[in-house]
């Protein structure tokens, strides 16, 4: 039953009524973070996804919540025609670590490559991130505010961390 709530409803946030704050009134960077569920080196959406998989966000209108937390940690100017590709094959993660921009034509080619060497590889397969640096300072600021897996100095580290 509890999972059928979250698979619905997403994380389910607790705030004691005297403490409510409305997400309007909060840094939207800090309300995102709420619904990350660090998972190895991925950071797993736990709010509301889309019939694909990938996770869904509303702040100024409804988005998949990897591509706006890149526009926001990397490239705010993302031509819409730019897809971005999860590396890492989980549509769940938001890491923009783990995403790479391409056009849709070699997104799909990548996708089909990555499905056919999961099909052939069967439970055998596991993404091993290697030595992937984060995409941006605001990617590593991000991941050490909130408590997020992060990758410094070659080696990923779990937290959690804390500024401030």
């Amino acid at each position: 039953m509890h999972f059928q709530q979250w698979k619905t409803h997403g994380a389910i946030v607790t705030i004691s009524p005297a403490k409510w704050v409305r997400p309007q009134d909060i840094d939207p960077l800090d309300w995102f973070a709420r619904f990350i569920i660090p998972n190895g080196s991925c950071w797993d959406w736990a709010g509301r996804t889309d019939k694909d998989g990938y996770g869904k966000y509303h702040h100024g209108g409804v988005q998949r919540a990897h591509r706006w937390l890149w526009q926001l940690l990397i490239d705010p100017d993302l031509p819409r025609l730019v897809e971005l590709d999860h590396v890492c094959g989980r549509t769940c993660c938001v890491r923009p670590s783990h995403l790479q921009p391409l056009l849709h034509a070699k997104h799909a080619d990548v996708s089909t490559q990555r499905s056919q060497a999961l099909a052939k590889a069967g439970d055998e397969y596991e993404w091993t991130p290697g030595k992937r640096k984060p995409r941006s300072i605001d990617e590593l600021s991000f991941a050490l505010a909130h408590g997020l897996p992060v990758n410094i100095l070659g080696a990923e580290h779990e937290g959690p961390y804390r500024l401030g």
